[in-house]
């Protein structure tokens, strides 16, 4: 319908069919309309907003408008950081047109809008789906059902697409198809323990198969939806078996068999077959020192400056006196042991308290790098490289922040590598490596994940070789010790008097159920000390340590005796009798006594 402007009332405003007009007023003395604004509307003058009650003015330029939303009718596509996954999910949602209500001539008009029609989205098909994947370089992996379904029920995020992930290469590792050594279980709490029948040494004929190596599967490159391959993040490590004295390595260098009869050892990578010495008499200057290979047997006694050296077993009938003594595998001294040097276990006696080390160390270096990888699928490695700032700032910022137990093992390593830099074949130039790299200003010349994954992945191997060297400890068992120094990777096991002024380091138990500790000092890395007396009357400096899992048992101890267990240490002040101390589930170091079983 269309408004005769000329016969409208002057001053006055209105709606007619849906469209707005007005007419200012005949002289100065009247008012101009008053727009009362309500809802669904939106009111412009001379290009302003406008709400709520507004008087026109002259030269008002007024536009009014019936509101409307635009109907919606989206896809959208997220690919996974990883790009290994693709999501869509299409949105639809109508939209609204609203009509002004008419209102005649008159001096306060308001302004509503009425009547909504809706306006329905435009359909999405399964068309228009494919394409915005296309748009978003999702290009494998697409599943036609799960575009179906985002089509028929829109609203719903859908996995759409999936790549195929890199598969991680198996790492070869050595069969053994042996037992060094069957053992009995035994009573910890008893007071007498004899290890004399503990165990069976095992014994192979030639040609006998020791070992075998199952060798490495190689990882898969994986596809990304994106097209992209996706690498494994490391590659294979690498071993070779590899057979030592009294045995023999197959031509293609998979099994190890026996050459001799004789005792089986398996070191790390490297089986042997080791036969046994057996000296009829004494070990003095009439024999020279004594080095084998295999298992040595001596039925006399080892006397003044002589050195015997067993690549297995020792085994000593009578007394040894001012000499030195190492041996790799289980030992047994029969008589005394004076003013004199006995390594056993090789030299596991120093990797035993080192293993713990190296396994923290490596703990804390794999949660490092997953932290890393987390950050380079990040935003921030985005948003910081857009800024400007380096990869290593980022790196330095991580540690500082979530890896400070890292940071303080990192000074550490070259002390605690320091056992293994004159052992052939295990390559400690990767600690040093990882201090440059984390320690000061290190992490900030870091460039990329790589780097350190490079550092990580020499760090297992080097994890690797000290486990395979250190994986079975070893034991003594002697009489009596005096004035002398001791290292044994195992249990020490003393069956007679006890230890007197004599230094001992043991990675496992130190027992003299019948024995006495007067003087000298003893520490257990990962065991127990047991004795019937600890000290003395006259109050020689007596000191036991022993790790935080471990504790010491004594029927009577005097006062001077000093106890660490855990880093804990104690004084005993007073002569005490039935004694046991441990730390209690908080760590506190506590002493019982009255009682020790």
């Amino acid at each position: 319908m269309s408004v005769d402007y000329e016969k409208m009332p002057a001053g006055r405003a209105w709606v007619i069919d849906g469209e707005f007009g007005w007419k200012p007023p005949s002289s100065p003395e009247e008012d101009y309309p008053v727009l009362i604004i309500g809802g669904h509307v939106q009111v412009l003058v001379n290009g302003e907003v406008k709400s709520g009650r507004y008087q026109m003015a002259q030269g008002d330029v007024v536009q009014v408008q019936a509101e409307e939303s635009k109907p919606v009718s989206m896809v959208e596509v997220e690919v996974s950081p990883d790009e290994l996954s693709a999501y869509v999910q299409v949105t639809l949602s109508a939209g609204k047109r609203y009509r002004l209500r008419d209102v005649p001539p008159a001096a306060v008009v308001e302004l509503v809008g009425q009547g909504a029609e809706e306006l329905p989205p435009e359909p999405v098909t399964q068309d228009r789906v494919t394409q915005a994947l296309k748009d978003a370089g999702v290009v494998f992996g697409i599943d036609p059902e799960a575009l179906q379904a985002v089509v028929a029920q829109p609203g719903q995020r859908r996995l759409v697409a999936q790549g195929i992930p890199p598969q991680e290469p198996q790492d070869p590792y050595i069969e053994i198809l042996f037992e060094e050594v069957e053992r009995a279980a035994y009573d910890e709490d008893a007071l007498r323990i004899d290890l004399l029948d503990r165990h069976r040494i095992s014994w192979v004929e030639p040609d006998t198969l020791l070992a075998r190596l199952i060798p490495a599967t190689s990882g898969r490159v994986g596809r990304s939806v994106l097209g992209r391959e996706v690498q494994p993040r490391r590659h294979p490590k690498k071993l070779a078996l590899r057979a030592g004295s009294g045995a023999y390595l197959s031509e293609d260098g998979l099994e190890v068999r026996a050459e001799v009869s004789g005792r089986p050892v398996a070191e790390g990578n490297v089986v042997r077959v080791m036969p046994i010495f057996d000296h009829p008499g004494d070990a003095d200057v009439s024999t020279g020192h004594i080095k084998f290979e295999g298992d040595i047997h001596i039925q006399g006694q080892v006397r003044e400056g002589i050195q015997v050296t067993a690549g297995g077993a020792l085994e000593v009938r009578g007394l040894v006196s001012n000499a030195k003594l190492t041996a790799n595998l289980d030992s047994t001294l029969h008589s005394l042991l004076i003013g004199s040097e006995v390594r056993v276990g090789g030299r596991m006696s120093e990797i035993a308290a080192l293993l713990p080390f190296v396994n923290e160390v490596s703990g804390y270096l794999e949660e490092f790098m997953k932290a890393l990888w987390q950050l380079d699928n990040s935003a921030a490695v985005k948003e910081s490289f857009a800024k400007g700032l380096p990869y290593g700032l980022l790196v330095k910022q991580l540690l500082e922040s979530r890896f400070n137990g890292l940071l303080k093992l990192v000074p550490e390593i070259p002390r605690r590598l320091m056992p293994l830099s004159d052992i052939a074949g295990i390559n400690t130039n990767v600690g040093f490596e990882l201090v440059q790299i984390l320690q000061g200003t290190g992490p900030l010349h870091i460039r990329s994940s790589a780097e350190v994954n490079g550092k990580y992945q020499r760090w297992r191997e080097l994890e690797q070789e000290v486990a395979g060297y250190s994986t079975e400890p070893h034991h003594l068992t002697v009489k009596g010790i005096e004035n002398s120094r001791v290292w044994v990777s195992g249990n020490l096991i003393i069956t007679g008097f006890g230890s007197y002024n004599s230094k001992i380091e043991a990675g496992g138990d130190v027992i003299a159920s019948r024995g006495v500790m007067r003087g000298g000092q003893i520490s257990s890395a990962q065991g127990s000390v047991e004795f019937k007396e600890l000290g003395s009357k006259s109050g020689v400096t007596t000191v036991i340590s022993v790790g935080g899992k471990g504790q010491v048992k004594a029927l009577v101890v005097h006062p001077g005796v000093i106890l660490s267990i855990g880093g804990e240490r104690r004084i005993i002040r007073e002569f005490t009798r039935n004694l046991r101390a441990r730390l209690d589930s908080e760590g506190q170091l506590q002493v019982l006594i009255g009682r020790v079983g």
